[in-house]
């Protein structure tokens, strides 16, 4: 399950171990993927961490958190725009 693998590794990244009940916000999230950025990960790779972890906040936290449906929204958007612009640039383009 691509949600939990991703959660998990989101946690470890923020030192929170493998504990399956912390929540995490989008800066959180975002943080995340620049350093995946930085370590090389591609941009469709990095969209389906996103959109693995908008899937594990929806199925486990739904209470609780800051939605990360404007990230997903914003990520696919920033795939269609040109290169450099929108605020998500630093994100997506390599």
């Amino acid at each position: 399950d691509w949600a939990l693998i991703w959660h998990k590794n989101l946690a470890k990244f923020h030192g929170a171990g493998a504990n399956a009940g912390w929540q995490f916000r989008q800066s959180g999230v975002i943080e995340f993927l620049l350093d995946r950025k930085k370590k090389g990960t591609p941009t469709w790779k990095r969209l389906k961490i996103a959109e693995a972890l908008w899937d594990y906040q929806k199925r486990f936290h739904r209470d609780g958190g800051e939605r990360l449906d404007r990230i997903g929204a914003s990520v696919l958007a920033m795939l269609r725009r040109p290169r450099g612009h929108g605020f998500f640039r630093r994100l997506i383009h390599q």
